[in-house]
């Protein structure tokens, strides 16, 4: 990572960035390379992009010394990763550090709000027998799926949050989506789980943080959008041409809403 000891300074060019971070999927591969070798000490341990770089780096010393205890270099590195992290946080100061951890806490939030959109609706796919059939698209989906959003503090109501569309996805799937949320009210599975959804407002805001969810159904996908992708750009978003998903919801739960 560059330093030569443990009281020089952590380099950014050493460290993930918030965006690669926050964007990272693991469907598409390692976080980095050996060569190129970037922990994300902003955020926890254990989170996808350092679970990567703990596979890349003890499969590279395993490489190496193929007769060290493999478990037991898991643990020393994961141990070691933890350590860098809390130091790393530890060494943020002054106004430039306050900053930056209100970058970060903004980043966990987006992550935490995320996660807890696609749990509610998979709750509520599990809830009822008429929507269980949803549950492999929504796990396909995923929470990089989910459309993300942003507080505004500014609306008047206390703390609202934007909605921001993902240029990606079909509308119909959004609605489709949303109408989990209506649902999740409806039947207060809130009360259930300890969990309830913040304010939520539609807005024109376009989120481009993520890549598009791949090896979906081709009409999760907008339309003009598809229409722009390049072969090779199709050949990596990998769609399902031979399966048309039906985006809707049975007229008995459509009544309740």
């Amino acid at each position: 990572m560059g330093r030569r000891t443990s009281k020089d300074p952590f380099y950014p060019d050493h460290l993930a960035s918030d965006t690669e971070a926050e964007d990272y999927d693991p469907a598409n591969g390692p976080a980095c390379g050996i060569f190129d070798f970037r922990p994300d000490l902003a955020g926890t341990a254990g989170n996808p992009w350092n679970a990567s770089v703990v596979q890349l780096f003890v499969a590279h010393f395993m490489d190496k010394e193929p007769d060290a205890d493999i478990d037991e270099v898991t643990d020393l590195f994961e141990g070691h990763l933890k350590y860098l992290c809390l130091r790393y946080k530890e060494s943020l100061q002054g106004e430039k550090a306050a900053r930056r951890r209100q970058s970060l806490a903004n980043r966990a939030e987006r992550q935490r709000n995320v996660m807890q959109l696609w749990l509610r609706r998979l709750t509520v796919a599990a809830f009822h027998p008429d929507l269980q059939i949803h549950i492999p698209i929504l796990r396909s989906l995923g929470p990089f799926g989910m459309s993300s959003d942003e507080s505004d503090h500014n609306s008047g109501e206390g703390i609202r949050y934007r909605i921001l569309r993902k240029p990606w996805r079909n509308p119909e799937l959004a609605n489709w989506l949303q109408f989990f949320d209506k649902l999740y009210s409806i039947w207060r599975l809130g009360n259930m789980t300890g969990a309830q959804p913040h304010p939520r407002v539609p807005s024109n805001a376009i989120s481009i943080r993520r890549p598009p969810v791949r090896g979906l159904p081709w009409n999760a996908y907008n339309e003009a959008w598809f229409k722009k992708l390049t072969d090779y750009d199709k050949i990596l978003l990998s769609p399902k041409m031979d399966e048309k998903y039906q985006f809707s919801h049975p007229p008995s739960l459509r009544a309740q809403t």
